[in-house]
Parts: structure tokens; C-alpha cells; sequence
């Protein structure tokens, strides 16, 4: 019996299944990957922003000491 499982008859049935038991959750699971990608995009431009003020700090001394 569970050989006639295998294959694409296996994945549309877990397709089916995922379908009807987890439908109504997927549109949160998707709005929370995408708030996810906005933090996430959000934190690495602002890890950019301080890199840039530590070598303009830097230009600075240099200049300073020279």
C-alpha cells in the first residue's frame, strides 16, 4: 500500500493535506516572512551607516596628527 504512495501521487497528497489543514495559517506565516525580510534589510543598512562614520573618524585623526 505505501508504495503506491511514492512519487507525485505521494507529493500531491501532502500538498492536499498541507492545503486543507494549514491553509487559513499561511497568509500570517507569509506577512510574518515578509516583516522578517523588512527588519532584517532594515539592520544591515544601518550596520553600513556606522562603518562610515568610523572612517570618516579616522580621516579625521589621521589628518589631525599629521
Amino acid at each position: 500500500m505505501l508504495r503506491s504512495l511514492e512519487g507525485p501521487v505521494g507529493l500531491i497528497l501532502v500538498l492536499i493535506i498541507v492545503a486543507i489543514f494549514a491553509g487559513p495559517k499561511l497568509p500570517g506565516a507569509a506577512k510574518g516572512i515578509a516583516q522578517a525580510i523588512k527588519v532584517f534589510r532594515k539592520e544591515v543598512t544601518e550596520d553600513k551607516k556606522p562603518e562610515d562614520k568610523t572612517k570618516a573618524e579616522d580621516a579625521d585623526k589621521k589628518s589631525d596628527a599629521n
